[in-house]
């Protein structure tokens, strides 16, 4: 099924098609609509950085429900659709033999593909739940889209929908209700920045807001760390690795300023084994090092100084080591604010 602008005509050739085979039978800013609501969690992005947008349903009596999210292909690109969880949609139809006297409420489920839908040429993403009887709609997120800003300038994403309250009838309730939300796009600053975040698969992950990987940046724009854990924050340039410096917004969260640089490193502090976890093998290569049994590179000399006065000792094998036993946790200020 394509989703292009006449939704009503779409849902109805879905919903007749279906009755052959069962005779019987989306910093944030979120609006709503009749029935449906729609979430963009930025309002402003630099060119070639995503912003996602979630399209939800609220609870409704309905028969067909059909809706989605009308985007500016001039500045924004789609580059993915997912669910709420981030998993592949697909659509959903009942066939074969249905009962006559309790017909299933909704049979048909259609999403926009990437793969098979003009999305970037249409400019909508969006949906179609088509019922055999009016019946609830439990609330909920129907599907997930990323944009990339492809361009400068003010993207608006328009929520719509179609929701008719007695389908079969051809009568009742329609409404075309339309919101918008809107994404203020500016240029980027000439630095292509990769992210490399080592603690996203780690027991407790740190969480990188205001650069994302592949985004386009500019030297003293800034962004936050936010973990439970002490975290080490690392400029790199070709071969030349630059711990920066933070200053504190709330507990286990701080504010960085980009340097001219290629790619910025999220380490947990002490994690000379770059897996995301401060462990006892962690200190103990720690005082290894210290010991001078075990030689470090760059990106390992920052993780393991402990105490960041430049120099790896005893003491930060022992902080270390008191830290992967849960005695005491690692302090963010001396990591981030030396």
């Amino acid at each position: 099924m394509k989703f292009h602008l006449c939704w009503k005509k779409a849902v109805l050739l879905a919903v007749a098609a279906l009755l052959i085979l069962a005779p019987a039978a989306i910093a944030a800013e979120s609006v709503e609509g009749e029935n449906l609501k729609m979430e963009s969690l930025k309002t402003s992005v630099k060119v070639g950085g995503t912003v996602t947008v979630s399209l939800g349903l609220n609870e409704v009596t309905a028969d067909s429900v059909t809706g989605g999210i009308k985007f500016d292909t001039n500045l924004m690109e789609c580059t993915a659709i997912t669910g709420p969880n981030g998993e592949a949609l697909s659509d959903f139809m009942v066939t074969g033999d249905v009962d006559k006297a309790n017909p299933p409420h909704v049979f048909y489920k259609t999403y926009s593909s990437l793969d098979s839908d003009d999305v970037n040429t249409t400019g909508i993403v969006g949906f179609a739940y088509a019922g055999l009887v009016a019946a609830p709609y439990s609330e909920e997120t129907v599907l997930k889209a990323t944009f990339k800003a492809k361009a400068t300038g003010e993207a608006t994403f328009v929520l719509f929908e179609d929701t008719s309250y007695d389908y079969a009838a051809g009568s009742g309730y329609q409404n075309d209700a339309s919101a918008t939300a809107k994404t203020t796009i500016t240029e980027g600053g000439g630095m292509t920045i990769k992210l490399t975040n080592r603690t996203s698969g780690a027991d407790v992950k740190g969480q990188v807001d205001g650069i994302e990987d592949g985004g386009d940046y500019a030297e003293g724009d800034t962004f936050t760390v936010t973990c439970g854990e002490a975290c080490v924050i690392i400029a790199k340039q070709g071969d030349t690795l630059t711990r920066l410096t933070g200053e504190k917004v709330a507990d286990g969260q701080y504010r960085f300023t980009l340097t001219d640089c290629e790619e910025i490193i999220i380490d947990k502090k002490g994690d000379v084994t770059l897996d995301g976890n401060l462990k006892n093998q962690d200190a103990t290569q720690i005082k290894a090092n210290a010991l001078s049994k075990k030689s470090f590179n760059a990106e390992q000399l920052l993780t393991g100084d402990v105490d960041a006065n430049g120099v790896i000792k005893n003491q930060d094998a022992t902080k270390a080591k008191a830290a992967a036993l849960g005695k005491k946790p690692l302090d963010w200020d001396e990591a981030a604010s030396q």
